[in-house]
């Protein structure tokens, strides 16, 4: 069971894209930024430092990913038919596990073109390239549990629009909230 009918309603793919778009700008323009090409004046020898240690430029990327994360509402998004994954024959398991990599596959696409982007644009080491992959994925994964154990706490399951559970639960701030402290 992969919940793929989620995926085409609007509101809810552009919350859950909207993350990882803005991972995407944040770590070019900070790639740009400290890269060889940077606009603002560093001194050569300090850009090759950034360089080296490109892979801490992954608290830029997961601040980004962590602004929404498609887990948080994955449960609400469900609404007044949620009784009907409960009383269906799919295991529960493997519908939160659908939900899940769901919301992993989404972000962490953007968060592994994020991270490549910014360590070319700084021209970063190998070194730098799989710990900036590792860490920014590693999250991705992390936030998605994250937010699926909390939309699970504090589900919005009476709803009129999904706009208002997308942008109004408490699911969706208690994750941002969340990954921003991770």
């Amino acid at each position: 069971y992969f919940p793929l009918d989620s995926i085409y309603r609007l509101d809810y793919f552009i919350n859950s894209i909207s993350s990882g778009i803005v991972a995407i700008l944040m770590g070019g323009m900070m790639g740009y930024m400290f890269g060889p090409n940077s606009f603002i004046g560093i001194p050569s020898e300090d850009i090759a430092f950034f360089g080296e240690y490109a892979y801490v430029g992954a608290l830029i990327i997961v601040f980004g990913i962590g602004i929404a994360t498609p887990a948080s509402v994955s449960i609400s998004i469900e609404g007044n038919n949620f009784w009907l994954i409960k009383s269906s024959p799919i295991d529960i398991k493997k519908w939160i596990k659908a939900k899940i990599l769901l919301s992993t596959l989404v972000l962490g696409v953007c968060a592994i073109v994020a991270s490549i982007l910014m360590v070319a644009l700084m021209n970063g080491t190998v070194y730098s390239y799989i710990m900036m992959i590792l860490i920014t994925v590693g999250f991705v994964l992390l936030s998605s549990l994250a937010g699926i154990k909390i939309n699970l706490g504090h589900p919005k399951l009476n709803w009129k629009n999904e706009q208002e559970v997308v942008k109004n639960s408490a699911g969706v701030v208690l994750s941002m909230f969340a990954d921003w402290g991770i």
